[in-house]
């Protein structure tokens, strides 16, 4: 049961009711998984999606840890006699950790130095010394003040009128005389007068104890002594007399006669006060430690240094050995302006012992604070010693304290920074677009540049496998080699790693199948965690009778077809996701990539009855032991429906509510199991059918099913019925990209035609942040900078990109050695007008050039139909659903009749190939005939040129009759 003030707290922090936070934690309490919460239960969360359910769950995390951290602090306040409830009700309203300890200081045991001090007795010398005067000695001093004012107003302005008429001279005689005017001197001249009476007194050695004190905290903290050396500026003038503001550099201190005479009373050698000096040293300490908790201004000071500090950064190393960290060396930026990657970059240089950093505050920003906090109305003649006191405390016992909670919080926020990106980076790499179920060849490559090949069917089984050594062998050799291997196991792709050697040998396969005329694509896959994987436990027990070189091979391969289920299989830790891992702590870098993993799955689902044994490990709501027994039955072929996992016992109530939606049984004789909906929407969904005038089995999946429907006929909130419409027209979609062979360019091809703003297709092969890598057919690859991902501000350039997809980027530099391209503002590609025909200018859609499946030229028993642009149609909504089958039109032939041409096109497609197969093949033939025909006929339009030309000179003559009254 969570706490009415955490409810309070979080409905306040997120911008919503308390109900609605109230619903989320007892989902959350019995068990439910945030992607379901998310997904299915939005109209009881307020709208919140899985990730704001997750920031929900991990901040109630933190609230409930500070709630039994209050529990310690009240349980030890209430122990002390005579404690006040308005302190106790102050500690129980905290819900800020920071201000909880500012709360508690106070009622701590003091230091050693100060409790001796206070058993001493010296804590009444203290109050004496911040003691405010009487109102009525205040009001007579203020009077006086005044009266000296108006003495001295008075005094210059009778020195300048007597001054007027006289001559320089006469005034340089008579101006002494003038300024006799009578000053007391009150102040003063009792500090001579008691620095002559009291010999001892002159020596400032009640200074002594506190610059010890203050030495040894510099010494310990190094921070400090920074501050205190940035802060006391060469040319910075003392306060004045008039001007009480405390200075920032340190003043020795003067023990007057006031302060002598003040201590005296207490000045007792069997309690170890032998002197003055040591009384007065001691009342200091009492005062530095008051301020330090003062819990009010501890939370000030911590605003100020969050609002105005700065983050200073001084080098260990000379500039020449910084490395990738010289970019930092002269860092000084206020701290609300540092982002979360910036420090983290700052942590790794501190880790590499590179840099250190400095926090600064300026002392101007806060002193006055911290000299209020002694009090008002205080003695002149102490104001000396209370402002070296308000110096001394905000330097030692404040600014460290703060400054330690102030780095607590840029380390948190920079962990923040760290986990999302390494999170959103997982999740793109999980999110490759798949090539799906088709035969594909994969490739590994030695050391000494020997290949290994593993084919593979259309379901990553192993069906052959090849070493092919290259040695010396020309491209045409190799490629008659490769092409006997591909045309005997008609892959429709081959797939490589991205690593170095692996991409060098995928360029030679590719100019080697370019020698002997194949095309049969070469496509770049992310090989990240794969040796880790083909050495380890899981390859051993799934490829035992394999090497580890064609295991390798095995992995790229199905890598290609589905990159999830092949990812999955490696420790996401392994998968090279940023050097920020190596900076957060464990516990939380597995919470993060564990989380992510668990959003990807529920993102795309599985198909349950095909789905790689990883994807069902990593279900998200399931325990290892319910992951694997459901695993387990699958692999057994017991399960044939989403209700016999609930009827069987196979996982628990909210096991079952939490999964059901992500498993898709395509062998379940129920039509909306095949589907992404939850069982609970399956009596909607049956409803919205039938009031479409159809049942489920003749209506799921066919476009405009459901059209005519209203949301407000059925009164279900707008995120539901957007999932119910989706589902319902494209039943068990998958929402990844559909990668797709790239339409590359010939390494020879003329630089002249790279010009500024073609658009080229290509596959990623590298992502850095600052930018990712494209293979677009040439030897070397081409860059697209960070900027040019996108229109708008992107931190990394691996949360939007990922190894192995194609994509098609603007040329922006065709000129340099590396292509720079963009991919802002890239046009849409170009629909062919036919089913089948060319793909110039558009987008390949699965598979290679030629025929999709043996042979070239040989047609597949299984092909699918294909449309426009041989986009073809897959049952799970994939790469669409179709509206043609065989050719035929739905909805009968076009308005016209035959002699309109199909799909709207502007020429005679049969014309045009009967042209093309006659000898003399001209397009501009008809053209020209077409003139010669037309050629004896030009007498007829010269006849009336010529009377144009003698009436040309009459129309000058008549515009400025039709001109002039529009003029």
């Amino acid at each position: 049961m969570t706490a009415q003030p955490i409810l309070e707290t979080l409905a306040k922090e997120f911008s919503t009711d308390v109900p609605s936070m109230q619903a989320v934690f007892e989902m959350l309490d019995a068990g439910l998984s945030a992607p379901f919460i998310g997904r299915f239960r939005r109209g009881r969360t307020g709208a919140m999606s899985e990730v704001h359910v997750r920031r929900v769950a991990l901040r109630r995390e933190e609230l409930q840890e500070l709630d039994r951290r209050r529990g310690t602090v009240l349980r030890s306040m209430e122990r002390i006699e005579g404690i006040s409830e308005k302190a106790l009700d102050e500690v129980r309203q905290c819900m800020d950790r920071f201000e909880l300890e500012d709360l508690y200081v106070p009622y701590r045991r003091p230091e050693p130095e100060v409790q001796l001090a206070m058993d001493r007795g010296l804590g009444a010398l203290a109050d004496l010394i911040v003691k405010p005067m009487p109102k009525e000695e205040r009001v007579a001093g203020e009077a006086v003040e005044a009266a000296e004012e108006a003495a001295v107003e008075e005094a210059a302005v009778g020195e300048a009128a007597v001054e007027a008429p006289r001559a320089e001279e006469s005034a340089a005689e008579e101006s002494p005389a003038a300024d006799v005017p009578a000053e007391e001197p009150s102040t003063e001249a009792v500090a001579e007068e008691s620095q002559q009476e009291g010999p001892k007194a002159e020596e400032p050695v009640a200074e002594a104890p506190v610059a010890d004190a203050a030495d040894s905290a510099d010494s310990a903290d190094s921070t400090g002594d920074a501050d205190a050396a940035d802060h006391a500026a060469p040319g910075e003038s003392e306060a004045s007399s008039e001007d009480n503001t405390p200075s920032a550099q340190p003043e020795p201190l003067v023990m007057t006669a006031e302060l002598s005479k003040l201590c005296e009373p207490f000045v007792n050698p069997d309690k170890g006060v032998h002197t003055d000096v040591e009384a007065l040293a001691g009342a200091i300490r009492i005062l530095s430690d008051r301020i330090g908790r003062d819990s009010r201004l501890r939370g000030h000071v911590r605003r100020i240094m969050r609002k105005k500090g700065i983050l200073r950064i001084k080098p260990i190393v000379d500039e020449k050995k910084a490395g990738r960290h010289k970019n930092l060396l002269k860092v000084k930026a206020p701290l609300r302006q540092l982002q979360g990657h910036r420090l983290t970059a700052i942590r790794q240089a501190q880790k590499e012992r590179i840099v250190n950093t400095f926090v600064e505050l300026d002392p101007k920003e806060v002193i006055q604070r911290v000299r209020a906090s002694m009090g008002k109305h205080t003695r002149p003649e102490f104001e000396a010693l209370l402002n070296d006191v308000a110096r001394k405390a905000l330097r030692q016992r404040l600014l460290p304290v703060v400054e330690a909670d102030i780095r607590l919080e840029m380390k948190e926020r920079g962990d923040a920074e760290a986990l999302r990106f390494l999170a959103a980076h997982l999740r793109q790499i999980l999110l490759t677009p798949f090539f799906g179920r088709l035969p594909v060849v994969g490739m590994d490559v030695s050391a000494k540049g020997d290949m290994a090949f593993a084919f593979l069917d259309m379901h990553g089984n192993l069906t052959a496998e090849a070493r092919v050594e290259v040695g010396e062998k020309d491209d045409a050799t190799l490629g008659a080699e490769l092409v006997a291997l591909l045309e005997a196991n008609g892959p429709e792709a081959i797939a490589v790693g991205s690593g170095k050697s692996a991409r060098a040998a995928g360029q030679k396969i590719r100019a080697a199948l370019r020698a002997v005329n194949s095309e049969v694509p070469v496509m770049v896959v992310n090989d990240a965690g794969a040796t880790s994987y083909a050495n380890g436990q899981l390859a051993r027990e799934e490829l035992a009778e394999v090497a580890v070189p064609i295991r390798l091979a095995i992995t790229m391969g199905r890598r290609l077809q589905d990159p999830m289920g092949e990812f999955l299989k490696v420790d996401s830790k392994q998968l090279s996701l940023g050097a920020e891992q190596r900076l957060v702590s464990k516990a939380n870098l597995r919470r993060a990539l564990d989380e992510a993993v668990a959003s990807a799955i529920a993102f795309v689902g599985c198909d349950f009855d095909t789905a790689p044994r990883s994807v069902i490990l990593n279900l998200p709501g399931l325990t290892p032991e319910s992951a694997k027994n459901l695993a387990d039955k699958r692999d057994a072929g017991e399960i044939e429906s989403r209700e016999q996992i609930r009827a069987d016992g196979i996982l628990t109530e909210a096991e079952w509510t939490s999964v059901a939606a992500f498993l898709r049984i395509r062998q379940s004789s129920e039509p909306l199991d095949r589907t992404s909906l939850h069982p609970e929407q399956y009596a909607l969904a049956r409803q919205l059918l039938e009031s479409a005038g159809g049942s489920v089995e003749e209506t799921l999946g066919r476009p405009g099913g459901t059209k005519g429907l209203r949301r407000q006929s059925f009164e279900v909130d707008e995120f539901t019925w957007r999932d119910l419409m989706r589902e319902l027209s494209f039943p068990g979609r998958d929402p990844r990209g559909r990668n797709r062979v790239p339409a590359y360019i010939s390494d020879d091809t003329d630089p002249v035609r790279l010009q500024k703003g073609r658009v080229l297709e290509g596959i990623v092969t590298n992502v850095a942040s600052f930018g990712a890598f494209i293979d677009v057919g040439t030897k070397q690859d081409a860059m697209i900078h960070i900027s040019e991902l996108a229109s708008r501000y992107v931190r990394d350039a691996r949360e939007l990109l990922s190894i192995g997809a194609t994509t098609r980027a603007r040329i922006v530099d065709g000129s340099s050695a590396r292509m720079a391209l963009s991919l802002k503002d890239v046009p849409a590609p170009e629909r062919d007008g036919g089913g089948g025909g060319s793909h110039r200018g558009g987008a390949r859609r699965g598979g290679s050039r030629r025929a999709r499946g043996g042979r070239r030229g040989e047609p597949r028993e299984d092909a699918q139909p294909k449309g426009p642009a041989g986009r073809i149609y897959r049952r799970d909504g994939a790469a669409g659903a179709s509206t043609r089958s065989g050719g035929a039109r739905r909805g009968g032939p076009r308005r016209g009749g035959a002699d309109r041409f199909d799909r709207g096109e502007r020429v005679d497609l049969s014309k045009l190939n009967s042209a093309a197969e006659t000898p003399a093949n001209n397009p501009f033939a008809s053209f020209f005939k077409k003139d010669q025909k037309e050629q004896p006929k030009p007498a007829a339009p010269k006849a009336p040129k010529a009377p144009k030309a003698q009436e040309a000179p009459q129309a000058p003559k008549e515009e400025p009759k039709t001109e002039a009254p529009a003029e």
